[in-house]
């Protein structure tokens, strides 16, 4: 009897605290996400500091189970897998400081999450701050054109002699029993650059940081580390160097020159007073970043000055043309490290690459087409075409700037601009055009311009013994036909 009173009383107790946490609605007139879409949704609101975050699932998650939100939920939108800025990933893990939550159901599949009282260890004034100075650190170092060694290397050097340990969070943190109520910037990235103070958690936020700024692979990695009062938790960081992945520890190495530095791009077996908490040490991770068990062995080539664009490999064919018309002013990134080599060319880019290689003259044209405002970027480069009889535009009134730049119309550019000034350009004799198995496809005002671009080396064929006169000329294909047009 005592026993099934027991079983009674147990039964209760559970039911009571299932009803204190979950709830069953009605079904919710909202639209429901997955959960890979709430994963997105609640990164995005972190990184916006949101403090409230509701979200209607549909998943077969049981999130009444311990710790199902955290592990379905939180820790995925800390996931470098879909860190789309510097600001997610592991520095928005080391912004989140704690949270409260409600859950409810409605029917098998449908959930109603809220994340409540989320704080975090920074303002957004404070992060907006952090950006601003970050890119101006960032230019200042002028990382871009350095190999990835050097790369890592010099954010590193910056890290450990502009950042000084921050002892009072250290001590506060040991009598509050690991909290970091009072020093909260202190294990962040603005504390490291803003403040110039940290603990190893700001080292490591900061060190990220500046490398995702730079476009380099870098991880932040928890564990132990040996301190004063034996074995405490630490932060670190992880760099990739030629496929295999290192350890770096800027706190351990703060202050010290470059030469004396001991925790820079080190192996498992070589870095000593670290050990990696468990998610570090699964076959998963592992196989997944491939961690090196020596140190990293620099190579001549680390010294040397490259591409400054990571989405441009040494082994494409438009290699120097995007690294070199770069470093001389002709063409731009669409960022401070990406090329983005198949995007897409229109007139209006054309045309102002040609007048950058020109010297960018000044003009005396007035007015140009309608379809070119004035204050358009644009704007000197079609008034010097139209001034100089490289463009006539595609009617009377158009110059069609945001229209696709087939390769015809890029060779035309270049046989214009490749005479200009003289009264009768001199014409190809040779057909190069009649091996190709859609010369055919040439429209009449190109046959000219991309035969003499043929028979200059110019412009190449491309799969299939074709010309593709109609194709969409994209960067990588514009950079390299100027490239082999200059000369280099």
């Amino acid at each position: 009897m005592r026993r099934k009173n027991n079983r009674r009383k147990t039964f209760a107790v559970i039911l009571t605290l299932m009803l204190v946490f979950t709830s069953v609605l009605p079904t919710y007139a909202e639209t429901y996400m997955t959960l890979n879409q709430a994963i997105l949704y609640l990164r995005d609101a972190m990184v916006a500091h949101s403090t409230t975050v509701e979200m209607n699932i549909d998943s077969y998650v049981d999130f009444t189970q311990e710790n199902a939100t955290r592990d379905y939920l939180l820790y995925p939108a800390f996931s470098e897998d879909i860190a789309n800025t510097i600001t997610a990933g592991g520095y928005l893990q080391g912004l989140w400081s704690r949270h409260s939550y409600i859950i409810r159901r409605s029917g098998l599949s449908k959930w109603r999450i809220t994340f409540k009282n989320i704080q975090y260890k920074t303002t957004l004034a404070q992060e907006a701050e952090f950006m601003s100075r970050l890119e101006e650190v960032m230019d200042e170092l002028d990382v871009w054109p350095m190999s990835d060694y050097m790369k890592y290397r010099t954010i590193y050097h910056y890290v450990t002699e502009h950042v000084s340990y921050d002892y009072d969070a250290y001590q506060a943190y040991l009598d509050q029993h690991g909290s970091a109520a009072g020093h909260e910037t202190a294990y962040t990235a603005y504390g490291a650059l803003v403040e110039r103070k940290a603990v190893c958690q700001g080292y490591s936020a900061l060190f990220y940081a500046m490398c995702r700024y730079a476009g380099i692979p870098v991880l932040i990695a928890t564990g132990q580390a040996t301190g004063s009062a034996g074995y405490e938790n630490h932060a670190w960081n992880m760099i990739q160097l030629d496929g295999l992945w290192y350890q770096v520890d800027a706190t351990w190495d703060e202050g010290r020159a470059v030469w004396q530095q001991q925790y820079f791009a080190k192996g498992t077996a070589t870095m000593p007073g670290h050990i990696f908490d468990q998610r570090f040490m699964t076959d998963e991770f592992h196989n997944k970043y491939g961690l090196s068990e020596q140190d990293y062995q620099v190579k001549e080539s680390d010294y040397e000055d490259v591409c400054r664009f990571r989405d441009v490999s040494s082994s494409d064919y438009f290699y120097y043309p995007a690294w070199k018309l770069n470093e001389d002013g002709i063409i731009a990134g669409t960022s401070k490290w990406a090329f983005s080599p198949y995007l897409t060319m229109n007139r209006g880019m054309m045309i102002t690459l040609l007048y950058r290689i020109a010297g960018s003259p000044e003009t005396e044209t007035v007015e140009t087409f309608a379809d070119v405002p004035e204050d358009a970027w644009y704007r000197d480069a079609v008034a010097w075409g139209v001034e100089t009889g490289l463009t006539n535009g595609v009617d009377e009134d158009r110059f069609g700037p945001e229209m696709t730049l087939t390769r015809e119309q890029l060779a035309t550019f270049l046989y214009r601009y490749d005479w200009l000034g003289e009264e009768e350009p001199i014409l190809p004799e040779e057909d190069h055009l009649a091996s190709f198995a859609d010369a055919d496809e040439v429209s009449e005002f190109a046959l000219n311009s991309l035969n003499w671009a043929v028979g200059e080396g110019i412009v190449n064929g491309m799969p299939e013994n074709r010309i593709a006169p109609q194709g969409a000329a994209n960067r990588a294909q514009a950079a390299t036909m100027l490239y082999r047009y200059l000369g280099y």
